[in-house]
């Protein structure tokens, strides 16, 4: 069964939720609307700035319910959820923002200036960068940290993907309160894709990635003595775990558990078992009868989905694959 919710004159690309809090956001030109799990309106929100477009955004939870969303201005825009107002505005990047990246106080924020920025929500303040000559050369499209902060992955449409330490510069932040500043990536890999990549999760200590329809699980290379010894490979050498086919046009994927969700842009939905990803390379394929799809995103055994135009509601129990 599915439940939708309409917006006919809205244009509401991409959704995120809150676990915790069961709210999902959806957002796009100028516009993010607030829900709850059952698709009621909890509240709007739009932007002064007729030019603005936002394509990425992250809850943060804490002591208060933000929503952080960057976009077309290159300005993140902080929601106060609970108080339905503009909580903070944050400025540093030089183009679109890209990808945002909540991580326990830290917001981590890319886009097409080629950079990856690190901003304390506590002070509402940049406090250091990731980028330069040996950093990625074009937009910056995905930012994920590692489960033990160790590290950071990047990728955009140079068909790299970057490792940056992140625990070690965080940690000196914290002591000395300097600027972070980070030229050198820890690994970088440019041999997995030969088009954008789209998006890059860890799992476990693999990292995910999704290009040109394929998506790649590789071996983050963190302990280089291990693999220089046992492969005589360098930590810059990717190794490729496994990769899953897709059969037509998927943006984005998300992992729970050992589960990859994925979804066509004509609403079929890939699911794969990680735990089978070197032996096996082909997903298993559900109908969502939702027609186009733009974004979606997991929360609470349903799927929600938007096309734009719509928020889709669809149960999907993954119970099976455990």
């Amino acid at each position: 069964m599915i439940k939708s919710k309409e917006f006919s004159n809205l244009k509401l690309d991409n959704v995120r939720a809150s676990a915790n809090y069961n709210l999902i956001a959806a957002f796009g030109f100028r516009t993010c609307v607030i829900l709850d799990s059952e698709l009621e309106i909890i509240q709007k929100y739009l932007d002064s700035n007729k030019m603005e477009n936002f394509y990425c955004g992250e809850f943060y939870e804490d002591n208060k319910i933000l929503f952080c969303m960057g976009g077309e201005s290159g300005v993140i825009k902080i929601l106060d959820i609970k108080e339905g107002l503009l909580f903070g505005h944050l400025k540093g990047h030089m183009g679109a923002i890209l990808s945002i990246k909540i991580f326990h106080n830290y917001i981590i924020s890319s886009g097409a200036d080629s950079s990856t920025r690190y901003w304390d929500i506590t002070t509402m303040s940049c406090i250091g960068v990731c980028g330069g000559l040996l950093g990625h050369k074009d937009h910056v499209l995905s930012v994920d940290v590692m489960h033990n902060s160790e590290l950071m992955v990047t990728s955009g449409t140079d068909c790299i993907i970057n490792q940056w330490e992140f625990k070690t510069h965080i940690d000196k932040y914290l002591e000395n309160k300097t600027y972070i500043f980070n030229d050198k990536p820890f690994s970088s890999f440019s041999g997995v894709h030969r088009s954008a990549v789209s998006k890059t999760m860890y799992y476990g200590n693999m990292i995910v990635s999704l290009g040109n329809n394929i998506i790649s699980v590789i071996y983050n290379n963190i302990d280089k003595k291990t693999i220089q010894r046992d492969f005589g490979m360098g930590k810059d050498d990717p190794i490729i775990v496994g990769n899953i086919e897709l059969y037509e046009n998927c943006k984005t994927f998300t992992i729970k558990n050992h589960v990859l969700i994925g979804m066509s842009t004509s609403g079929d939905i890939y699911i794969f078992d990680l735990r089978n990803i070197r032996d096996e390379k082909t997903p298993f394929i559900l109908e969502s009868n939702v027609g186009s799809v733009e974004d979606f995103v997991y929360l609470n055994e349903f799927l929600y989905i938007t096309n734009g135009k719509s928020i889709n509601k669809i149960k999907m129990d993954l119970s099976r694959f455990d």
